[in-house]
């Protein structure tokens, strides 16, 4: 995925937004439940005689409580909803109402203020650093809402209530309060943003590190710590459901003459031929690395000896006709050991590195399968004219 260093403002990820608006979701529901308490704890004092009771706020303040509960229930059931699907549909549009609603009635109760003699934009501008705790998009776009209602708010006020003259003071007060508020919000969208892209730069990169250090970086196959991993998990695997897999060891015959007599780039180069060749020639359940140096390993699930011994030499005739770069004919011999109960993942390696060396001895250039003692030494596969 490609991200846009240069622009968090433009288009920022899906991903980013969904977080953001989880996290201000959280923090939205967090509000709420403090306008909840702090209606209760009215209802508290004014029942206790503390505050005059009045029946009509009293039923003003349940209404209330009842509004946040229902909205919290909304953004709770929208959020796993977004959480799910990872994509924004409703809550964005809900967190947008619930916004809109909270400045509406800071501009009612402003006007209000105002009619009793109070000119105060204080929750004007309350309402606004709610919304700032809870946008869910750029917070330009907070602010595109902010100014405008500001000074729709102030012409009204100066018409309908009072001349401008007896509280402009109030009003750039108001107007310098909000826009330090943006100011600051968008700084910490910007720096959020580029956190969350340095966060998904890193794990890119860690994912990249993880998967390069199971990689054999001149094949491009499997290297021999994820054969031991793969290994492990197959023998494990085994014992639990008994069903049968093959492990082989391939040894690339008189190696080391290539490397004496060419130089090392061309032993590199018949490896990296040698490792693509056998690829082609497995099923794509089969998995295949390079146990060292010009050694390989081939994991065969599902597969019983026999079976084994068709597939490798099938591949052992592939490597036999492919010609190599500077080098021409190469061959390799195997030894190939099945998954018998009890078995752990050293003994299997053991047994095909026995198998592999008996057809060193026996010729190169063939595949041998391990054989218990009881049964035999070792039995041929395919053997040199």
């Amino acid at each position: 995925m490609k991200h846009r260093m240069d622009s968090p403002a433009g288009h920022p990820d899906a991903e980013f937004t969904v977080r953001l608006m989880a996290e201000n979701t959280k923090r939205l529901s967090l509000l709420l439940l403090i306008v909840i308490f702090a209606q209760l704890v009215f209802i508290l004092l004014e029942g206790a005689g503390a505050m005059a009771w009045v029946w009509t706020v009293f039923l003003s303040r349940l209404a209330v409580i009842a509004a946040c509960i229902g909205l919290r229930a909304l953004i709770a059931r929208f959020g796993k909803e977004t959480a799910r699907t990872n994509r924004l549909s409703a809550p964005e549009w809900l967190v947008a109402l619930i916004q809109l609603l909270v400045i509406t009635i800071s501009c009612l109760f402003t006007v209000f203020m105002f009619r009793a003699g109070i000119y105060s934009f204080s929750s004007f501008t309350l309402a606004c650093f709610v919304i700032s705790l809870t946008c869910v998009t750029h917070p330009r776009r907070a602010g595109l809402l902010m100014f405008p209602m500001l000074f729709i708010l102030a012409a009204y006020l100066h018409t309908a209530v009072a001349v401008i003259s007896l509280w402009y003071g109030e009003l750039m007060i108001g107007g310098v309060f909000l826009l330090l508020l943006l100011t600051d919000t968008v700084q910490t969208y910007s720096r959020k943003y580029q956190m969350f892209i340095q966060d998904k730069e890193l794990l890119r990169l860690n994912e990249k590190l993880q998967a390069l250090s199971r990689i054999d970086e001149l094949t491009g196959i499997y290297n021999r710590r994820k054969l031991k991993e793969v290994l492990e998990s197959f023998t494990g695997l085994a014992a639990a459901t008994h069903t049968p897999f093959c492990a082989a060891i391939l040894d690339l015959d008189h190696f080391k003459r290539v490397n004496d007599e060419h130089g090392h780039a061309a032993g590199d180069e018949v490896l990296f031929g040698f490792a693509n060749v056998i690829r082609f020639t497995l099923r794509s359940t089969d998995v295949f690395g390079r146990w060292g140096g010009e050694e390989f390993m081939i994991l065969i699930p599902n597969c019983a000896r026999a079976d084994a011994l068709a597939l490798l030499e099938n591949a052992r005739a592939a490597i036999e006709r492919h010609e190599f770069p500077f080098v021409g004919q190469m061959t390799f011999s195997a030894g190939i050991s099945e998954y018998r109960e009890g078995t752990d993942a050293a003994g299997l390696i053991e047994q095909a590195d026995a198998a592999m060396y008996a057809a060193k001895r026996l010729g190169r250039n063939r595949v041998e399968a391990y054989e218990a003692p009881a049964e035999g030494a070792v039995s041929s596969a395919q053997t040199l004219p």
